[in-house]
């Protein structure tokens, strides 16, 4: 569920949800939850419900139409488009800044079953 108290953005941490929903629950062409819907739903702002739609969106998981709503795409899992990857610490690196990392939580989850059919687990 989408936390305040987490130091992840709430609209990633709705991408998140969504994302999990659409793969497990959803098939293509179905509509999602308008976004006042989703506002109600899951307790953030409008702003919050149209970042994340439109990262959905980018990740190529929905699309919209306009004046009728924002639906599941298909969802191929073979392409992927890694001319678009680059590295993190490459940029910071270039701006001038020390990237580093630190552990935020550490906890044994069990995988969902989507995630646990395609690791094979």
């Amino acid at each position: 569920m989408v936390s305040q108290t987490v130091e992840k953005p709430l609209y990633l941490q709705l991408v998140d949800e969504l994302e999990v929903a659409i793969r497990e629950r959803m098939a293509p062409n179905d509509k999602l939850f308008s976004e006042r819907e989703l506002t109600q739903v899951y307790g953030v702002s409008r702003i919050t419900v149209r970042l994340a739609l439109q990262e959905l969106e980018k990740r190529g998981l929905v699309y919209k139409k306009h004046g009728k709503g924002t639906y599941v795409s298909e969802i191929s899992d073979t392409a992927v488009d890694l001319s678009q990857a680059y590295s993190f610490t490459e940029q910071m690196k270039k701006i001038g800044k020390v990237p580093r990392t630190s552990i935020l939580s550490f906890e044994l989850v069990k995988a969902s079953d989507y995630i646990a059919q395609h690791l094979q687990l």
